[in-house]
């Protein structure tokens, strides 16, 4: 299960870091037959779930990030995914990208690109997005990682 997974993980994590540290991760598993997702979410920033009916969803923390306390009891989250969703995942390089005035690309600019893109191709959303960020951001350089996975239920 995913929760088992993460609860593995975080004692992995404890007994080899040396010195204190964490990690955020989402964890999910795709059950294509049964159109569901079941995830954990261990302090990593929302997923976003655009609905076919263009209701939006955040897929939030289910427990705590991976290295900060022993038994972290994450909870595992099982979703449906209707034809027509769209399942968005993204590291926080994409909404902490800062421009010339110190501004960030926020959650709230990355949700109405996708409402208004939600129609596109996986692989269109995604040069959209990362096209829309580095226009926001100009000339000042990159300075996280920026990360997308797009899943498209057909």
């Amino acid at each position: 299960s995913a929760r088992r997974v993460l609860d593995g993980s975080n004692t992995i994590f404890l007994e080899d870091a040396g010195t204190p540290s964490f990690v955020t991760v989402f964890y999910a598993i795709l059950h294509e037959e049964e159109r569901t997702l079941t995830y954990v979410n261990a302090g990593h920033n929302p997923a976003i779930l655009l609905h076919a009916d263009g209701r939006l969803e955040e897929l939030g923390p289910t427990g705590p990030v991976i290295g900060l306390v022993d038994e972290p009891g994450y909870a595992e989250e099982t979703i449906p995914l209707e034809k027509g969703a769209l399942l968005f995942l993204y590291t926080d390089g994409i909404t902490e990208a800062i421009n010339s005035r110190e501004e960030m690309y926020t959650d709230e600019r990355l949700k109405a690109l996708l409402m208004e893109n939600a129609g596109l191709p996986a692989q269109d959303l995604i040069k959209v997005v990362f096209e829309h960020v580095r226009s926001f951001c100009g000339d000042v350089p990159q300075f996280e990682d920026m990360t997308i996975l797009v899943l498209k239920v057909l």
